[in-house]
């Protein structure tokens, strides 16, 4: 489980609020009844948000190996519980969806999240070698904001918005289609075994360019350069997204691009 900064605030999604030191949930300021073990998955889920956590997880941090039960009715029973108090259905979950056999994935969107999206990032030297390294380093800028924490970032998956590839929808189309309020663009441009990657953090709302940067390279090898490049890229937005969330805490949806 991720230990971020989250462990020590209130953690809210929809109109509910779960208090991770004060093991309390509010719904609308209210506190609602959960038992222990219900609670405790719920934390779990929270703060893996987006990613799957198996059961046998669960089954460590709830059931010490010395304790004899009947984990897999006690853990049904536990999720069974916890959909009731968020008044969630395993058919048409809007919080808890299950991975058959596996285990269980937190799916709602978590206050002060940013969602965000990275689109194909554009090549400028028109060669298919070009156009090989700017989807690699759209694919690596995905891998790397990921690692950021879904307390923080959450990164809309690449099969979502290949579709934008070449695309000439400008940003507040594409921020309307994704349900989100920002867009990174991005572009490759490739001479004398060189290459420099610009990026720009764009607002949906009024098509504002909010942030930019440049990373130059060499291309001596083109997977180190992508990793590198990426790395480069998650830094520098996590420190941007982290300062902004100081100066405001609110409900944020972003979305990465390129063109």
């Amino acid at each position: 489980m991720n230990s971020s900064s989250s462990l020590h605030e209130s953690i809210r999604f929809g109109p509910f609020e779960c208090d991770v030191l004060a093991r309390e949930l509010r719904r609308k300021g209210h506190r609602v009844k959960i038992q222990d073990q219900p609670f405790q998955v719920l934390t779990m889920l929270l703060q893996a948000t987006g990613a799957m956590v198996s059961r046998e997880q669960i089954r460590h941090a709830l059931w010490p190996a010395d304790t004899f039960v009947d984990f897999e009715n006690g853990l049904n029973r536990a999720i069974c519980k916890l959909r009731e108090v968020l008044d969630d259905k395993p058919t048409a979950p809007k919080y808890i969806q299950t991975v058959n056999r596996y285990g269980y994935r937190f799916i709602g969107v978590i206050a002060g999240t940013v969602r965000l999206a990275v689109l194909p990032f554009t090549p400028l030297s028109g060669d298919t070698t070009n156009e090989l390294f700017a989807d690699g380093i759209s694919e690596e800028v995905i891998g790397q904001l990921g690692k950021v924490g879904p307390q923080q970032l959450r990164v809309i998956a690449r099969t979502s918005v290949m579709q934008y590839k070449g695309t000439r929808e400008n940003a507040a189309q594409i921020g309307h289609e994704l349900d989100v309020d920002y867009i990174l663009e991005g572009s490759v441009r490739e001479s004398d075994h060189r290459v420099r990657v610009t990026v720009q953090l764009v607002a949906v709302a009024d098509q504002a360019h909010v942030w930019s940067d440049s990373y130059d390279c060499e291309m001596t090898d083109s997977l180190t350069a992508q990793a590198d490049i990426a790395s480069r890229v998650r830094h520098s937005l996590s420190e941007h997204f982290c300062e902004r969330n100081l100066r405001k805490r609110a409900s944020v949806r972003t979305i990465v691009r390129s063109d």
